[in-house]
């Protein structure tokens, strides 16, 4: 099955338990899966690059802020 031309963007702050379902449910038909870690202190940044995710970190200080950041991210990476 040929993907589709879409980049998923996960933000995530100490997520390791969820994580990996997560990026494994998109990384099937998505192209790109673009975690943003705010700055995790558990496993989250080395599940998601174990499945294949490009991960970000960044901390989030305001919401809106952080999403659409994340968001020229994704544009910028590019599928």
């Amino acid at each position: 099955m040929d993907k589709a031309p879409v980049s998923v963007v996960i933000i995530a702050k100490n997520e390791g338990k969820r994580i990996g379902d997560c990026v494994k449910a998109v990384s099937d038909w998505a192209d790109q899966v673009l975690v943003i870690d705010d700055k995790s202190t558990d496993n989250t940044k080395h599940i998601a690059e174990s499945l294949g995710a490009k991960v970000l970190v960044k901390e989030m200080i305001n919401e809106g802020k952080h999403r659409n950041w994340a968001k020229d991210q994704a544009k910028m990476i590019g599928c």
